[in-house]
């Protein structure tokens, strides 16, 4: 049985990286303009928004991403240090999908046949 939450849990920051750009404010802007971030089928997130993580964090996009969305929500609840009694969710809506995207780009321009992408899926990590 799933048990109650306590009362004093709530959220003190949130952090986003999307099509639409690094931040919150920046995906708050995306929804009130008429205009979608998606391009051919697929809304791919910037390499140029990596250059605001050291060199050596860079190496796995889904991670560096990460890393940025985790800095503004603690940056926004104000957390400095983590105790013992905080706690962190980190959340995506598949594992690896920045590592295999550029098959998908492929596959949607019909450049991948369908059995190439289908053994590229297949072995996705979700």
């Amino acid at each position: 049985m799933f048990e109650a939450i306590p009362s004093g849990v709530c959220i003190t920051g949130i952090g986003a990286v999307s099509c639409a750009g690094v931040g919150m404010d920046a995906m708050w802007e995306a929804t009130e303009k008429t205009t979608s971030n998606i391009k051919q089928g697929l809304g791919r997130v910037q390499d140029s928004w990596l250059e605001r993580l050291p060199p050596e964090t860079v190496a796995n996009r889904a991670l560096s991403f990460s890393i940025l969305a985790i800095n503004e929500a603690l940056n926004q609840a104000g957390w400095t240090e983590l105790t013992a009694d905080d706690g962190l969710i980190v959340a995506t809506t598949t594992g690896q999908f920045l590592q295999w995207d550029s098959a998908f780009i492929e596959f949607i321009n019909g450049t991948m046949s369908r059995e190439t992408f289908r053994k590229a899926f297949l072995n996705q990590p979700l």
